[in-house]
């Protein structure tokens, strides 16, 4: 019997696929598909490259990024001062640059390991590419390039472009493909839509921008807090709030300028393939601000209502993708102002790695972290509170839902932290799976499944068929849903399980040990949540537990005195709650 050719599959794109169903696909990664295939799977055979990260490799390789990120950031930030002929400091570059420069190397060494990976264990006959203008995907600000990294033709341009450099040619069939459906759904959103405030909170927003800021003594915006806390806390500084501000008026149409970006390129010299390909790409992918629109920046930094020399610069979550925002900040530490930086979710102190809270500590000259403390040398850190709204729970109310959390599939790997990495959604599904099928007849009649409230049509995501039998929770929002359940699932140390831990609701976290690796400093609270059944690293054993306690003792297991003292322990160093967060910030920015 004749071999089937094997080709190599990279999106979901259909057009890459092969007609043909006598054909051996091989995925080079779970991305490519909205559902296991099964027996009426339209091709012959398939096979899904094994996921490249683990809790083996993932500190090697995230070291090895770093390195590389710290390395080309050095040589990057004194080309642009060249190229803008500007004296800009290092921090003020690693402000504005620092995040999408190394999400940039850190997506696409995921994206080189998952097609090397394949086609080293996979004898590939065939894959096939797509012609189109690649100026499309040159992105305009940093938010620009999280956006179309997620989307199906970026990382097809970004994939196949790597079959060019480790396939021969005569592998690489090339296909003229019609870009217009794409362009609308991958590429084009206006800079000013990407907000997601609506029209009404726009408006009452904007209200405040009437007041004149630009001799404000602190700049406080994004803090992570409520926006009831936000102007809280500014009217006790005695300053409105900003809220929100427009940067329309700020944004021009230039061309890219592609002698400018060719000149990137030779700044660095590669030391393998993968580098190679890496610097090869880079310029095509360095949003226009940081180029060609740079003035956009000074401009909107210059002219804007916005503290011009503030002593201090508040924020949780601003310093990321904003890049008009993280260019003012930026301009501002030149000035002198100091940047107070608080945690913004969890895992933060939890996880292995976080390149994302290494960072964040790097910029910040006082980092605030929700309990946990930093090593002797980190001196900038301290031991804060969890900035979110404590969750009222009323025991007294009755409650019959057995609530699980479910997370959104981001089909493509973005975030450079280890649980975004090793824990594949497939896998946490199957994990989820097990506990759904292990659970009494009587508590699944009671199981309600919660999105994301964004995401809350259940056909949005791709489920396993056993799923589809469960009914979904339409609270609209995370404190609705609580205040109905008597016990809460969830399968992630994210926010939602430190807010109800700080909230002192019952809550119960499902992990896989081997994807969810922890840091040694978080080792005895782990083991402690694990002695006291709020930590589980087994599904079944998780089912069990639950189905002993769902009829009479969930109350009786989670105010046992040893359960409380393990929450009090966590609670101290991961989720400290505090009865008015704005004042306790409002000390942080006096002192």
């Amino acid at each position: 019997m004749a071999l089937l050719k094997k080709y190599l599959i990279s999106t979901p794109i259909k057009e890459t696929w092969p007609n043909d169903k006598n054909t051996h696909l091989i995925f080079s990664s779970i991305s490519p598909l909205k559902k296991l295939p099964d027996k009426n799977f339209f091709y012959k055979k398939f096979n899904i490259n094994s996921k490249f990260w683990n809790d083996k490799n993932l500190v090697k390789n995230f070291t090895y990024i770093d390195n590389l990120y710290e390395k080309i950031f050095d040589k990057f930030y004194k080309h642009l001062n060249k190229i803008h002929k500007t004296k800009h400091t290092k921090k003020f570059w690693r402000i504005l640059v620092g995040p999408w420069l190394f999400t940039y190397i850190f997506i696409l060494f995921d994206r080189w390991q998952n097609i090397s990976t394949a086609l080293k264990k996979y004898n590939i006959n065939k894959v096939k590419i797509l012609n189109f203008n690649k100026k499309i995907l040159t992105p305009y600000e940093a938010k620009d390039f999280i956006l179309t990294s997620s989307k199906d033709l970026w990382n097809q341009y970004i994939y196949q472009n790597i079959c060019k450099e480790l396939l021969p040619i005569k592998k690489i069939e090339q296909i003229n493909f019609n870009i217009k459906n794409y362009i609308e759904k991958d590429i084009n959103f206006s800079i000013e839509d990407r907000s997601k405030i609506n029209i009404a909170k726009k408006i009452i927003f904007s209200f405040f921008n009437l007041f004149n800021k630009k001799n404000y003594p602190y700049f406080i915006y994004k803090g992570y807090i409520s926006a009831f806390n936000e102007l809280k806390l500014s009217l006790m500084l005695r300053q409105a709030p900003t809220l929100y501000f427009s940067k329309k008026k700020y944004i021009t149409n230039k061309s890219i300028n592609y002698n400018l970006r060719q000149s990137i390129s030779a700044i660095i010299k590669p030391k393998n393939k993968f580098e190679s390909f890496l610097f090869k790409n880079l310029k095509d992918q360095v949003p226009k601000v940081f180029l060609e629109n740079f003035t956009d920046l000074i401009s909107f930094s210059s002219k804007s209502n916005l503290p011009k020399k503030p002593k201090k610069i508040y924020t949780a979550n601003a310093l990321w993708h904003d890049s008009f925002f993280m260019y003012h900040a930026a301009k501002l530490t030149e000035k002198g102002s100091k940047i107070i930086y608080a945690q913004h979710g969890g895992a933060y102190g939890i996880s292995k790695y976080s390149w994302i809270e290494k960072h964040e500590k790097k910029i910040a000259d006082k980092y605030l972290t929700w309990g946990w403390k930093g090593t002797k040398s980190e001196k900038n850190i301290k031991s804060f509170y969890i900035t979110n709204k404590k969750i009222q729970y009323d025991w007294r109310q009755k409650k019959d839902r057995l609530l699980i959390l479910l997370r959104f599939r981001q089909r493509y790997i973005q975030s450079p932290e280890t649980e975004a990495c090793c824990d594949l959604y497939t896998e946490f599904l199957k994990n989820f799976t097990k506990i759904l099928r292990n659970l009494d007849e009587s508590i699944k009649k009671k199981v309600v499944l919660r999105l994301k409230y964004k995401n809350l049509d259940p056909n949005s995501v791709d489920f396993f068929s056993y799923l589809k039998k469960f009914s979904f929770d339409k609270s609209p929002s995370f404190n609705d849903a609580c205040k109905k359940s008597k016990l809460i699932i969830t399968n992630t140390t994210n926010t939602t399980f430190l807010e109800a831990i700080a909230s002192n609701i019952p809550i119960i976290c499902v992990l896989n040990r081997e994807n969810i690796p922890f840091r040694g400093s978080a080792t005895r609270i782990i083991k402690l949540l694990e002695k006291n059944k709020i930590l589980f690293f087994n599904s079944h054993k998780a089912a069990k537990f639950i189905n002993s306690i769902w009829d009479h003792d969930v109350k009786g297991w989670w105010f046992k005195k040893s359960t409380q003292f393990a929450i009090k322990e966590f609670q101290n160093n991961f989720a400290k709650p505090n009865q008015n967060i704005s004042k306790a910030i409002f000390r942080e920015i006096k002192n």
